[in-house]
């Protein structure tokens, strides 16, 4: 969502959106969120997770004032 971006390491690799290809086999990650407003407002919005027909949905809450 807008103010937040998600990496699969807790340091670097940040992106608005993250595409992990699995070869068929249970995959377990991290995905690691951080704030990163571009304006001076409130944020509130999920982070979704699809793999397959499965749908995971995290709310995300930020301030930068």
């Amino acid at each position: 969502p807008p103010g937040f971006e998600i990496s699969f390491s807790d340091d670097d690799g940040y992106l608005k959106t993250l595409k992990l290809i699995s070869a068929g086999v249970n995959t377990e990650k991290i995905i690691y969120v951080r704030f990163v407003p571009d304006e001076e407002k409130s944020y509130y919005d999920s982070v979704i997770n699809t793999a397959g027909n499965l749908k995971s949905t995290v709310r995300v809450r930020g301030s930068s004032k």
